[in-house]
């Protein structure tokens, strides 16, 4: 209840729970309900009202059309094809010992940063002719976390590609998983072959076919987007042109 009568405008007190005034007894609960229930569905009304405009929005952002089918399909390719294609292909070979080309894909490049000896990557920074390969995979493991980011983005942002900047944002994303993707793979290329700049060329490391099916993928959907945007703004201009 209120701290005053909603008929007669008297003081209540805050701790007063009987439903009745006890200056003019009017009805506490029951007073202009039907003006209350009134409200309650104008607000109501209106809250329908904007998540239908909201509906309508995404459902035109995303299963509108076939444009907007295909893009909703493929923001997933380049996470699913950064996690699971091998991205790099490598091979460690001793005397007596060759392990062979093992196959290196988003997943595993992940779990293998974990399993990093940092102690031992600092301790190479002091030997003069590698002195840049701690930088050099410290940089690595930033662009492979910020490519996964921004693939991920292309998920959740696809949902909201009916707002005003939304393609913008979009294409953004994709340009910002391209280039870290592409970064992570020559730096990943540069530290695994380290070895050769003391004259040990006991490694060897090659970009795998995910790395461009990746690139690929992420060019197709900014192309996608940019398409989008321009059709939007076509759209836009012809009716603004019909309502002068």
């Amino acid at each position: 209840m209120t701290n005053k009568c909603p008929k007669c405008g008297g003081k209540l007190n805050p701790l007063y729970l009987k439903q009745n005034c006890p200056h003019c007894g009017v009805n506490l609960v029951y007073y202009n309900a039907e003006e209350r229930l009134e409200r309650d569905a104008e607000k109501a009304e209106a809250e329908w009202a904007a998540l239908s405009r909201w509906l309508v929005r995404l459902k035109g952002a995303t299963i509108q059309g076939p444009l907007p089918i295909i893009r909703l399909i493929w923001a997933f390719v380049p996470l699913v094809l950064l996690a699971l294609l091998p991205l790099f292909q490598t091979q460690l070979a001793f005397p007596f010992v060759d392990e062979g080309v093992k196959s290196v894909n988003g997943i595993t490049a992940v779990m293998r940063i974990f399993s990093t000896n940092f102690t031992a990557l600092g301790a190479l920074g002091e030997i003069e002719v590698l002195s840049a390969v701690p930088m050099q995979t410290y940089l690595y493991i930033g662009c492979l976390l910020l490519a996964a980011v921004f693939a991920a983005l292309l998920i959740l942002s696809v949902a909201f590609s009916y707002t005003k900047h939304g393609e913008l944002r979009n294409i953004l994303f994709a340009l910002g998983a391209l280039v870290t993707t592409v970064a992570a793979a020559y730096l990943y290329v540069s530290v695994y072959t380290s070895s050769g700049l003391i004259g040990l060329n006991i490694a060897s490391c090659r970009i795998g076919i995910g790395v461009w099916l990746t690139v690929a993928a992420l060019a197709v959907y900014a192309v996608l987007n940019i398409v989008m945007m321009v059709r939007r703004r076509k759209a836009d201009t012809g009716n603004r042109a019909e309502t002068e």
